[in-house]
C-alpha cells in the first residue's frame, strides 16, 4: 500500500476515475449549510491525492444561490493549480424544496 505522509493511499490503481464534489469554496459556508467541520483542508488534501493519481478526476461544484464569490470563485480559482490534472463540471441542478422557501432566505432560490 503507498503511503503520502500520514495518509494511507486505499484507492490508488484501484479506481479508474474520481469524479469528487467541491460544494464549498471556505469553513464558514460548510459548517452553516451542512454542519461539516473542516470541510476545506478535507476537501483540498482528497482533491490533491486524486490528482496525484494516474486517472482522470472530474470536479463538481455544485452553483448554490448566493454563493458565487464566498464559495464557487474560491473554488475555482484553487483548481486553477490542478488545470493540467482536473476537469471541472459546473453543475446548475440545484432545486430547493418547497418547504425550504420560509426558513433558507436565499438557499431557497435556484441558481
Amino acid at each position: 500500500m503507498k503511503s503520502t505522509g500520514s495518509v494511507k493511499v486505499l484507492l490508488d490503481g484501484v479506481v479508474d476515475a474520481y469524479i469528487p464534489d467541491l460544494k464549498y469554496g471556505n469553513d464558514r459556508c460548510a459548517k452553516k449549510w451542512s454542519g461539516v467541520k473542516n470541510y476545506i483542508d478535507t476537501a483540498h488534501n482528497s482533491i490533491v491525492e486524486m490528482a496525484s493519481q494516474a486517472v482522470p478526476v472530474f470536479v463538481r461544484i455544485l452553483i448554490l444561490p448566493g454563493h458565487g464569490s464566498c464559495c464557487h470563485l474560491q473554488s475555482i480559482n484553487w483548481l486553477k493549480d490542478y488545470e493540467d490534472k482536473v476537469v471541472l463540471n459546473l453543475m446548475g441542478q440545484y432545486f430547493p424544496e418547497n418547504d425550504m422557501v420560509d426558513i433558507l432566505g436565499p438557499m431557497a432560490d435556484r441558481p
